[in-house]
C-alpha cells in the first residue's frame, strides 16, 4: 500500500506569505480526491470537468498557502495529485486505464509517500485536521464511495465537515 495525502494537494507558483493559519483554512476547503473521482466514469463530462477544475483550484490554493517549511513536502503531493487529475482527465470514460494511470503516477512520485505523512501530521498538529492518506496499489476507481475513501483519497474530519472540500 502507498500512502499519499490525496486530500491534498497544481502547478502554480507559492505565495512567500504562507501562513500555518491560511493553511489551515485552505486544507479544511480541500475536496478528498475520493469525494472527487468516486463513480467518474459514470459522471456526464461538464460534471467531471467541472469537478476536476474545482479540485485542481484548491489544491493550488493549498499549496500557495503552505508555510515555508512545510512548502516542499506540500509540494510533492501535489504533483501527485494533480498526475492523478490529468489521468482521470485523460482516461474520464474508461475506469481501467485512469487505473493504470493511476499506478504509474503513484511509482513515478515515490517521495509522495513520506511527504504526505508530513503533511499528514502538520494537518494533525498545526490544524486539528485528521487525513486518511491511503492509496492502494491497484486502485478500483469503479468502486464504491467507502472503498474509494479507504483506496483513493483521504478524508478529513475538521470542526466543519466530513471530509476534505481536499483535497481530497
Amino acid at each position: 500500500m502507498v500512502v499519499v495525502t490525496a486530500a491534498l494537494l497544481g502547478g502554480c507558483s507559492k505565495n512567500e506569505t504562507g501562513s500555518d493559519q491560511a493553511f489551515c483554512d485552505d486544507l479544511r476547503r480541500v475536496p478528498s480526491l475520493a469525494s472527487v473521482l468516486t463513480g467518474f466514469s459514470e459522471m456526464s463530462p461538464a460534471k467531471l470537468t467541472e469537478a476536476l477544475d474545482d479540485a485542481e483550484a484548491s489544491f493550488a490554493q493549498l499549496r500557495r498557502s503552505a508555510p515555508e517549511d512545510l512548502s516542499d513536502e506540500v509540494d510533492r503531493v501535489v504533483e501527485l495529485v494533480m498526475a492523478v487529475i490529468d489521468g482521470v482527465r485523460a482516461n474520464a470514460t474508461d475506469p481501467v486505464a485512469a487505473a493504470e494511470t493511476i499506478r504509474k503516477a503513484v511509482a513515478a512520485h515515490p517521495r509522495a509517500e513520506e511527504a504526505g505523512l508530513a503533511v499528514a501530521e502538520a494537518a494533525r498538529t498545526r490544524c486539528s485536521v485528521e487525513l486518511n492518506p491511503t492509496v492502494v496499489e491497484n486502485p478500483d476507481p469503479t468502486a464504491s464511495s467507502s472503498t474509494a475513501s479507504s483506496s483513493t483519497g483521504s478524508s478529513t474530519t475538521g470542526p466543519d465537515q466530513n471530509g476534505p472540500s481536499t483535497t481530497g
